[in-house]
């Protein structure tokens, strides 16, 4: 079973919250005034939904707490997933570089058994004060649901005392304030309330992201590294903006000390945090160092930063008016009153045009963001230019949000580069050559869409790793093979293979497909494209090329045809994970 992600958590608390408020409201739309016909008081009602009250207590309170410690399980393996996550991905990193001819050498563990055991600490630490948050959280938002399921029965007798009309208007009048904001039991401490989802989705994302970062750490300090880098991306976090492509020393996470700083001229990591680096929800990174190797990002343009401060404006609008549309949805689907409900479901309906209207100005805003990275290319042709708007414009809108999100206006380290195109997992930089693309043969623009394809997976932290993405790959794979077998009466698996390889020789349309079909029937298949066996070893490289030829499939038609001929059901989770992600 595949563990959940923070979105799978987010999704269940709403769904608790949900069920908290639903069945509150049914108890009262059950328990409608019939009594006030035959003479009895509001007082009565009030006596008998105080019974409802307790039975509603109890029952919550076994119910959740179950569902709160299977959840709870799962956030505490998320975080420590996350901290391996890191370690593999630095340890990677690191072997990339000496590769490259970085010289490391890889300390003692022995020799630096106080500080792994302090880092192990942290972790422990980490998930420890995460998980009592959380207690503490679903604890508020139980009680929360009992105290305005007590509020309400005494302000609906209030309401009723003061003639507010029928039954149903009464409780209109005393669900409303509740309906309006949620369950939201959780108070900021600048005086925002939030709901038990928000703020599982903030504790997590942070705890995770600490939790990768510290992984991270401990593989630097493992190889006796301490410098980093925070990373160019597409939408930076305004508080973040300052410290993007500077070089640090890394006091926090793998044990840079005050020597390095002074030598090297460098600040320090710890400064960087408390002047509001890697704040709650923060979706900036670093990479490691590597002096000599590593290049350093340059500073974003006026230009730059002006079209992302308004695609932030545009983005913070959208999420208000969302607020706005789940409140009158509240409001509308649990009101009594059915002229209430008509007046709350038109402004349901008024918000979600709003929301549609702001979804366009940020498709509008990708393209701008888009047309500005591509204008300051000095390297890039007008013709160029025109194909990769064009086909961009024409893309998925999710995929274009996420290359507008997450790459950076300098993603290219060389637009000439005389050898096979690729993404460096080390520089975050693209090297491949302009002109070939321009006289693709898979389609203009394909090369280019597909290793940013490969640099958005990166960004994300390498989500093509995916145990039922891979699943469903190998399913479509073994699923085509055999019903084209059966079309075509073809008894053995060789025969398929071959006639199938014989039908992928359409570079424009093919080869994505037949590089896909190459890997997962280990060269069994060979179409018009593929990569060496070696390559194919690593399981992980099936899925990372599936993610960016997918990605790049988002930008044309006829090759998105073919992906979704051959892998439909891979097709589809990829993009059920790409919206996820685009939020």
């Amino acid at each position: 079973m595949q563990m959940a992600n923070e979105y799978d958590i987010g999704k269940a608390f709403e769904t608790i919250e949900n069920e908290l408020i639903a069945s509150m409201m049914r108890n009262f739309k059950r328990h409608k005034f019939e009594e006030i016909k035959e003479g009895k008081q509001w007082s009565m009602w009030q006596t008998e939904m105080l019974h409802t009250l307790e039975k509603y207590k109890k029952q919550n309170s076994k119910k959740y707490r179950e569902r709160f410690r299977d959840i709870n399980s799962e956030i505490a393996s998320l975080i420590s997933v996350a901290n391996s996550d890191g370690q593999m991905q630095q340890e990677k990193a690191i072997l990339e570089a000496i590769r490259k001819g970085f010289r490391g050498h890889r300390v003692a563990r022995g020799a630096q058994a106080e500080f792994f055991k302090l880092n192990e600490r942290k972790l422990e630490a980490l998930i420890k004060a995460t998980m009592d948050d959380m207690k503490k959280a679903e604890t508020a938002v139980l009680r929360m649901a009992n105290d305005q399921y007590r509020k309400i029965i005494y302000n609906a007798q209030v309401y009723a005392n003061t003639g507010a009309g029928t039954y149903e208007q009464a409780v209109d009048m005393a669900t409303r304030d509740f309906l309006s904001a949620g369950l939201n039991c959780i108070e900021y401490k600048n005086g925002a309330r939030h709901t038990l989802a928000d703020y599982a989705d903030m504790a997590i994302r942070t705890a995770s992201k600490r939790a990768y970062l510290q992984g991270e750490g401990m593989k630097r300090q493992e190889w006796g590294i301490h410098t980093v880098i925070v990373n160019k991306r597409g939408n930076p976090c305004p508080k973040c903006l300052p410290f993007v492509g500077k070089v640090l020393i890394d006091d926090v996470w793998s044990g840079g000390t005050g020597a390095e700083a002074s030598e090297s001229g460098y600040g320090f990591m710890s400064s960087a945090i408390s002047a509001g680096l890697y704040h709650p929800r923060c979706k900036d990174s670093h990479t490691t160092y590597f002096p000599g190797i590593s290049t350093v990002d340059g500073k974003y343009s006026k230009k730059e930063i002006s079209d992302l401060e308004e695609t932030a404006k545009i983005e913070a609008k959208q999420q208000y008016v969302k607020r706005q549309e789940k409140k009158f949805e509240r409001l509308s689907k649990y009101s009594l009153d059915s002229d209430n409900q008509k007046m709350y479901d038109a402004r349901k309906q008024q918000e979600n045009t709003v929301v549609n209207t702001h979804k366009n100005d940020i498709i509008e805003s990708d393209l701008g963001i888009f047309k500005s990275k591509l204008r300051n290319d000095k390297d890039i042709s007008k013709e160029y230019y025109s194909k990769l708007k064009e086909k961009f414009s024409h893309g998925n809108k999710e995929a274009k949000h996420l290359f507008s999100k997450y790459a950076s206006g300098e993603t290219i380290e060389t637009s000439s580069f005389e050898g096979v195109a690729h993404f460096d997992t080390e520089t975050k930089k693209i090297s491949m050559h302009y002109k070939a693309d321009m006289s693709n043969s898979r389609g203009i623009g394909t090369t280019y869409f597909h290793e940013h394809g490969h640099l958005i997976d990166d960004a994300l932290g390498v989500v093509s790793d995916d145990k039922r993405f891979r699943a469903l790959l190998r399913q479509d794979s073994f699923e085509y093979r055999v019903v084209y077998g059966k079309e075509r009466d073809l008894k053995t698996y060789d025969k398929v293979d071959k006639a199938i390889s014989d039908e992928l020789q359409d570079m424009r349309k093919h080869s994505a497909v037949s590089d896909l079909l190459d890997g997962l029937t280990q060269g069994n298949i060979k179409g018009c494209a593929g990569h060496s066996a070696s390559y194919w070893k690593n399981q992980e490289n099936i899925t990372s090329e599936a993610f960016a030829h997918m990605f790049e499939a988002q930008f044309d038609e006829v090759r998105y045809a073919e992906m979704k001929k051959y892998f439909p059901k891979s097709l589809e989770y990829f993009e059920k994970k790409m919206k996820e992600m685009a939020k």
